[in-house]
């Protein structure tokens, strides 16, 4: 155990991590402001916005998400409007729950640990990059990260009694955690398993919960899990959406169950539950909850490896299980040997100065991450009007309409490419004279339609409906002859200034006489030009 020493240097070993924690907060406040825009970000706003204008999630567009941030956020799309800040707007409104966090997990582990485990936890916790800047964005797995946090520590009562009251509230907050993410479908089960893993390894357990008492909180706990979800599903289905939604949310997942990585779980969980036997071994109630804790975010990380979908291998999808398999880490650590506190403040400060580097490297403090984000919103506030429909992938404009309903996101592009699911068409652009200037993401023949039927614009932030018209000598005239797909008012153009207009009432080949000769012009939509936007340069 760890050798307790008196004096300045002993408080130094609890103080130095509540140092490195507030400097480490100060950090991720900066972050707010200039973390990298995630793509997930604008496609959540478009979703809250979409909402918020009368587009239901899933019905009127399309959405891989649960509801319940979305739902939340409509009193900011009220409140904050169309603004091209949004994105940094929604983290700092997100600031009680991804801030809040923290504080929940600090006294998680101050249940589990001693005061010193849970400094260094969340000192270390706030240094690892794949959490500690994944959990500022505005994204759904923030509230479903609180949510999981705020159920454990209902459940975790290792100096009080956690009953059938308990298990009911705790189930209710699972349930809510389910409405925010549809990952809670592995958090259930590694949690049934972390409780009964550590009911079988400890004798305080299994006196504490005899088989009637273990049935009535599991009936309860059920019954509280049901709660919010039924609530959401009842609404759905209410607004004729329900179909739409199992399609979304739960449909477009289906993978196998099997993969090439299903024996990372089959081994480690023999490992995850020795190590478990190891954090309750010395008995008592705080050991059995320390193991149960541990074992269910071994568990949930293990399943989601062994058994998820490819997209749910992304970084955020473990915020709920780092912070605990870090403190599991730091108790093993601080036990290792009798360490002198000051060698504990030079390891600990070592393992956070590492990966506070790593997450400098990875996202530089002060680079402006969210300023080509900013400029793409303002363009589509200058340029275009509420009810114009902008292409984009999945939602980076927010605040306009897509003309397709399928987001282009990981779980769709590859159900396009394994042809389970049909490709949006190009056709459906039809009435679509916006789209964004990336088409890097978008699958061949889209890309192919946007790159031959859209110019891009000077600022490079969008693309809109035109050709370049390179006339040529044909019987007395100099004429072009293009195929126009997406019909409307043009205006065709040569050096900045516009020549004529020219409605195009239909897709399909088109003849332009060209009476100033055999010089360069641009067919380019009249709304775009009128509102500043030109075409650039050949």
């Amino acid at each position: 155990m760890v050798e307790k020493v008196p004096g300045k240097i002993r408080q130094w070993s609890e103080t130095l991590p509540l140092l490195l924690a507030g400097a480490l907060l100060a950090l991720r406040a900066l972050y707010l402001f200039t973390h990298a825009v995630d793509s997930d970000e604008p496609q959540n706003l478009h979703v809250v916005y979409g909402w918020w204008k009368g587009d239901l999630p899933y019905l009127g567009q399309f959405d891989n998400h649960t509801p319940l941030l979305h739902w939340l956020f409509l009193p900011f799309a009220a409140l904050v409007g169309e603004n091209a800040n949004v994105v940094v707007l929604a983290r700092l409104a997100l600031v009680p729950l991804s801030f809040g966090s923290v504080g929940l997990f600090y006294l998680l582990c101050r249940r589990l640990y001693d005061r010193r485990t849970a400094l260094w936890s969340v000192a270390i916790t706030l240094a690892l990059a794949d959490w500690s800047l994944k959990s500022i964005e505005f994204r759904p797995d923030i509230l479903w990260m609180f949510l999981w946090f705020a159920a454990l520590l209902v459940l975790v009562k290792p100096d009080g009694r956690c009953g059938p009251v308990s298990f009911f509230l705790a189930g209710l907050l699972l349930g809510a955690s389910a409405a925010a993410s549809v990952k809670t479908v592995f958090l259930v089960p590694a949690l049934a398993a972390g409780w009964g893993g550590a009911w079988l390894l400890s004798a305080e357990f299994r006196v504490r919960y005899s088989w009637s008492k273990i049935l009535c909180c599991a009936l309860l706990a059920g019954v509280g899990l049901a709660v919010v979800p039924a609530m959401v599903a009842g609404y759905f289905a209410w607004r004729g959406a329900l179909d739409e939604m199992r399609f979304c949310v739960f449909a477009i997942n289906k993978d196998p169950l099997f993969t090439a990585r299903s024996w990372l779980f089959l081994v480690g969980l023999p490992v995850g539950f020795a190590a478990t036997a190891w954090l309750i071994r010395p008995g008592g109630l705080r050991p059995a909850y320390r193991g149960a804790a541990f074992l269910t975010a071994a568990a949930y990380t293990l399943a989601i490896v062994g058994f998820g979908p490819y997209e749910s291998l992304a970084k955020q999808t473990f915020l709920p299980a780092y912070p605990l398999l870090i403190a599991a880490a730091c108790h093993f650590w601080l036990s290792l040997r009798p360490w002198r506190d000051a060698q504990i403040c030079v390891g600990g400060s070592t393992v956070c100065a590492a990966l506070a580097v790593a997450m400098l490297w990875e996202s530089p403090p002060f680079r402006n991450g969210t300023g080509e984000q900013r400029e793409l919103l303002k363009s589509v506030l200058d340029h275009t009007k509420p009810g114009d429909l902008v292409m984009d992938l999945k939602g980076e404009t927010i605040f306009r309409k897509r003309p397709v309903y399928l987001a282009y996101v990981g779980i769709t592009t590859r159900a396009m490419e394994s042809g389970r699911l049909a490709a949006p068409p190009t056709g459906q652009l039809r009435g679509t004279a916006f789209a964004t200037e990336r088409t890097t993401g978008f699958p061949q023949e889209m890309r192919a339609f946007l790159r031959k039927n859209y110019l891009s614009t000077v600022g490079g932030d969008l693309r809109v409906a035109g050709k370049r018209l390179k006339p040529s000598w044909e019987a007395g005239r100099w004429i072009e002859r293009t195929r126009v797909e997406i019909p409307g008012q043009y205006v065709i153009a040569a050096k900045g200034h516009v020549l004529s207009e020219r409605l195009i009432s239909e897709p399909g080949e088109q003849v332009f006489d060209l009476p100033t000769g055999g010089k360069s012009q641009v067919l380019f939509w009249k709304t775009a030009w009128r509102s500043g936007l030109r075409p650039t340069e050949d």
